[in-house]
Order: structure tokens, then C-alpha cells, then sequence
């Protein structure tokens, strides 16, 4: 039998009252969690959506120019009668464009919610409902698309070249993180410079109910 699934939002009581009384939810930028200093160790992360791909050529033996692999002739010059004799690895990095950023937890955690700093969560009953809700409020009020609500892969953000994935950098995070069990709501902005929002979606309150915490 299908079950819906059910998500949790950590937050600090005030910020729990003040979403299940007004509405109010705090919508974060990827970028923002870069700032390990801001957000501490458990939630900052400086590489937040960042791959590293690497091509392993092994060792090399470039006898001049017409050696050069064509994807390195933009950043490796070799002149006629020049010689390379080593072991070459090159190193890409893709990166997500900043986008808006909604976190909650697909199973609910009280050592992760200390490990955050808070001290109350939002059970959110509805996750579908609940998200309609708020890409509603995100295009109307700032013109950001919804792109996607995704867990999160734990994985090494480093891939071979010869076998990249197609998971999207801005859901990668380290394996160091996996006992969090993130999930995201992912929006597109309309500018390329962005902050924070706080937005108020009464409606959404509706799918939601206080967790009691013993």
C-alpha cells in the first residue's frame, strides 16, 4: 500500500509559531550555505553545489602541439619541438547557478535538529500540497519557476570523466552529511543576484502540524 511521505522542517519555536500563526517561512539561497563561518559546520558547506570532474591520461608522453587532447587546447600551450613526460590528470569544475533553496528532513531526527541549533520542527503532512502552495507565493511574488523538489545524493563530488553522472550539483552533498537525509525544493530566480526571502503563505499551513517533542 502506497504511503504518502511525510517531511520534517527544523526551525527555532518562535519561527515554528510564526509560520502556524502567520504564515511565515524563511526561503534560503544554495550560495548562502557556503558561509561555514555563518552556519556552522553541520549546515554550512563550502562546496554546496560544486562537481569536480577529473580525466585521469594517465602517463603521458606529448611529443609537440598535435598531441594535446582537444578538450586542453585552451589551457595547455605547447610549442613545435615541445615535450610533456608525466602523469596527467586534469581537474573541471561544474557548478549550479545560485538558485532559491527550501530544505526539510524525510525522516525525522532529534540528534540533527540539536546538531542545527533548533529546538521545535514542523511536520509537514502534505508534502505536495504544501509545495503547490508555496511555488505560488515564489512565482507570483518573485517571479522564481520551480524546478524540482529532490533528496539529496550523498556522494563524492568527485566523478570520472568517462563516468559523469547527470545528478545536478545542487543536490550533491558529502557523505559526511548522509545521516541528515535532506530533501529540497529547488526555485529558478529571475535575477541573477539573490538573498533570502521571507515569505508568507497561509495556505500552506494547512498541511503542516507541530511535532510533539518529548
Amino acid at each position: 500500500m502506497y504511503r504518502r511521505p511525510v517531511f520534517y522542517k527544523y526551525m527555532k519555536q518562535e519561527y515554528v509559531d510564526a509560520f502556524l500563526q502567520e504564515g511565515l517561512l524563511r526561503i534560503g539561497t544554495l550560495y548562502e550555505y557556503r558561509d561555514i563561518e555563518k552556519h556552522g559546520q553541520h549546515i554550512g558547506d563550502d562546496q554546496e553545489g560544486l562537481k569536480f570532474i577529473e580525466h585521469d591520461y594517465g602517463k603521458v608522453d606529448w611529443r609537440g602541439p598535435h598531441d594535446v587532447p582537444e578538450e586542453l587546447k585552451d589551457t595547455l600551450t605547447m610549442e613545435p619541438g615541445g615535450q610533456i613526460d608525466i602523469r596527467f590528470v586534469s581537474r573541471n569544475t561544474v557548478g549550479s547557478p545560485d538558485y532559491y533553496l527550501f530544505c526539510v528532513a524525510w525522516e525525522f531526527s532529534a540528534t540533527v535538529m540539536r546538531e542545527f541549533g533548533y529546538d521545535s520542527c514542523v511536520r509537514i503532512d502534505n508534502p505536495a500540497c504544501f509545495l503547490h502552495e508555496i511555488n505560488g507565493v515564489m512565482w507570483d511574488q518573485h517571479a522564481a519557476k520551480a524546478l524540482f523538489w529532490r533528496w539529496c545524493e550523498y556522494t563524492l563530488r568527485k566523478e570520472s570523466h568517462d563516468n559523469q553522472t547527470d545528478i545536478p550539483p545542487a543536490i550533491v552533498k558529502s557523505p559526511q552529511f548522509a545521516h541528515q537525509k535532506e530533501v529540497r525544493a529547488i526555485w529558478e530566480p529571475s535575477e541573477k543576484e539573490i538573498r533570502p526571502l521571507l515569505v508568507t503563505c497561509m495556505p500552506a499551513r494547512q498541511y503542516c502540524s507541530r511535532m510533539q517533542l518529548h
